[in-house]
């Protein structure tokens, strides 16, 4: 796998990740849902993973 196609990945799934935890956020705060353990974990992981492929793409 090259480079490019990892960050591609990572920016793809952190962005995925991030959007649907601010999503759960929106609901937990209406009351509708609260959020469980394992969608912080998602939540975090796609932050973490967001944060690398904007990082990796400076690096070039």
């Amino acid at each position: 796998m090259s480079n490019a196609k990892v960050t591609r990945n990572l920016l793809v799934f952190g962005g995925v990740a991030t959007s649907y935890f601010v999503y759960r956020g929106i609901q937990n705060k209406q009351g509708t849902r609260p959020i469980k353990p394992m969608e912080l974990a998602i939540g975090g992981l796609g932050v973490v993973s967001l944060v690398l492929g904007l990082f990796s793409l400076t690096q070039k």
